[in-house]
């Protein structure tokens, strides 16, 4: 089989080093990849919202699947798109993405189904948003998010009400995130350590990948601004068998 992986960053790059090992697959192409992943598979140069030429890519090389890495062309339907093409791809629809790309609709999802997560607001007015943060403690640390994708940059750990409002201005009235901001939601803070589960699925089957820890904050000691991610490692030592039994 051939596969085109769509994506340029690291992720990608391991996505095509494991297709690469695959005694199932002879060839990879990568759209738009980069230096590093020219050298392990064949590059093209378009741009990931590029629907119609990355489509047109997959029809004139007689590529078997598609696989997409980066968040924004499936919050855009990427996936929508190749299958009313009747190109087979892997990844959510643009409804599923939801999940990622609005923390609002993921929160609300969640809530609905009964999967635990932090109390949390929503504003769409930074007037609204900086009263409800007058009322709250000075010295209690909140967490302010913006609702749509900032490439991991979009949440704000405040140790206190000033720092709050500073991220409410931030991104609702100075728009350091654009129109990622123009939503957000304020939740509370809760303490400990993370673990991300990645669980792949065609909405019958499904299978888990290990669970890995990514380093978040710019500094050392989990302190400064978040960050689209610093590092990040696998297995986790948190990852019990019982924890991970809980979670699947």
């Amino acid at each position: 089989m051939k596969v085109l992986v769509i994506g340029s960053g690291g992720r990608e790059h391991a996505v095509c080093l494991s297709f690469i090992k695959s005694k199932n697959i002879e060839k990879v192409y990568c759209a738009p990849g980069n230096a590093g992943i020219s050298k392990i598979a064949e590059t093209a140069d378009i741009g990931v919202n590029d629907f119609e030429n990355l489509a047109k890519f997959v029809r004139d090389n007689n590529i078997d699947f598609t696989f997409v890495g980066p968040e924004i062309p499936l919050s855009q339907g990427i996936t929508d798109y190749f299958e009313e093409k009747g190109l087979k791809i892997v990844g959510p629809s643009k409804q599923a993405s939801m999940l990622e790309s609005s923390k609002i609709f993921s929160k609300e999802f969640m809530n609905k189904y009964g999967v635990p997560t932090a109390q949390f607001n929503k504003f769409s007015d930074a007037a609204a948003a900086l009263a409800f943060l007058s009322l709250c403690e000075k010295d209690k640390k909140i967490v302010v998010k913006a609702d749509g994708l900032a490439a991991g940059k979009g949440v704000y750990v405040c140790s206190g009400r000033e720092e709050a409002e500073n991220a409410v201005e931030q991104i609702m009235n100075d728009k350091v995130l654009g129109n990622a901001g123009t939503n957000i939601i304020i939740e509370e803070y809760i303490d400990g350590p993370e673990l991300s589960y990645l669980i792949f699925t065609d909405g019958i089957s499904y299978r888990m990948m290990p669970a890995s820890q990514d380093h978040k904050r710019i500094n050392d000691n989990d302190e400064g601004p978040n960050t689209g991610g610093m590092g990040a490692y696998s297995p986790a030592p948190l990852a019990t068998p019982q924890l991970n039994k809980k979670v699947e």
